[in-house]
């Protein structure tokens, strides 16, 4: 399907949809992620003008009719994020400005959990928990540390304890996910399956489709009454550029979703394909790069081990 002919089906497809690559503009506080100003939302008649202005050649198809190698998981193979995950996430608020950075731990503080995950790392509990509580007395405000020792009390069979700690851990810092998802553990634990439902809904509110998330909430789903879909929001859309410069993509179909998926698709492509409209919304990258390695973040990536065997139910 040529450029003119495809802008004419899209047409069909999204004469109701806001289809965009940039982004919208919206009053009130806000996370800071860049200085320049957002550009303004393409409509679907200036989308289409692009792609029927355009040298290349676009084609569409199903993804049945893909012939390379599909990725096991499409959210992350094929539209990854670009910057690195913080670890334990913060938001600095001055005014009205908000900013995402990495919570700071003073050294202190830090000496004591690396002690701590020391111990936890042999099962060694009890110890663990006096060497986070003496980071607590060195830093009143370190979450991290009250997170980590109601996991020592999880594994001490004592999660009316564990639940005390971790609601400490949110009162302190309420944008990390994963005391929100150790507390729905937690209240699980108790059978409160009811409170432990909406825990696991404040987790993902903060961190969408978190697979740990979805996996503890998906063992509960009988008790907390509800049905649990993994993969319901992943996009379904490869986008590939062939030799002689044309761009195909390809949408799959699950649920009905076919026409959503190519019209993503088409806004996809159009990023791929189009240097210059790349440039007019503010970013030169043709694709985005993967998360950075946790590990790779000093300090927090022995930490950050601890949270990843809590959240792979270790």
């Amino acid at each position: 399907m040529a450029s003119k002919a495809m802008a004419m089906c899209l047409a069909a497809l999204l004469s109701c949809a806001g289809c965009a690559t940039g982004s919208a503009n919206t009053k009130g506080p806000r996370l800071e992620g860049s200085k320049r100003k957002s550009p303004k939302l393409k409509r679907p008649a200036e989308l289409f003008a692009i792609l029927e202005r355009s040298d290349r050649t676009y084609y569409s198809s199903t993804l049945d009719e893909y012939d390379g190698d599909l990725p096991f998981d499409f959210l992350d193979s094929l539209f990854p994020r670009r910057d690195a995950e913080h670890a334990f996430p913060w938001i600095e608020v001055d005014g009205e400005k908000r900013t995402l950075v990495e919570f700071r731990v003073i050294p202190e503080a830090a000496d004591a959990v690396n002690e701590a995950e020391a111990h936890f790392q042999k099962g060694e509990y009890e110890q663990a928990a006096v060497c986070y509580r003496r980071a607590i007395d060195a830093q009143p405000d370190c979450y991290i540390a009250f997170m980590h020792m109601g996991d020592c009390f999880m594994f001490r069979q004592n999660p009316m304890k564990a639940l005390q700690l971790y609601d400490e851990a949110i009162r302190i810092n309420p944008w990390d996910f994963h005391p929100y998802l150790y507390k729905g553990n937690a209240l699980a634990a108790l059978g409160r399956f009811q409170d432990a439902k909406e825990a696991y809904i404040d987790a993902l509110a903060r961190m969408p489709r978190r697979d740990s998330v979805l996996k503890c909430a998906g063992q509960r789903a009988a008790e907390m009454g509800v049905e649990v879909r993994t993969k319901l929001f992943d996009p379904q859309v490869v986008i590939q550029e062939k030799k002689d410069g044309s761009i195909w993509f390809y949408a799959g179909d699950e649920r009905g979703l076919g026409p959503v998926w190519l019209a993503y698709g088409a806004c996809k492509a159009v990023w791929l394909g189009e240097p210059e409209h790349r440039k007019e919304m503010g970013c030169e990258h043709s694709i985005y790069s993967s998360l950075e390695s946790i590990g790779e973040q000093g300090v927090f990536g022995g930490w950050a081990g601890h949270l990843h065997e809590l959240e792979d139910g270790e």
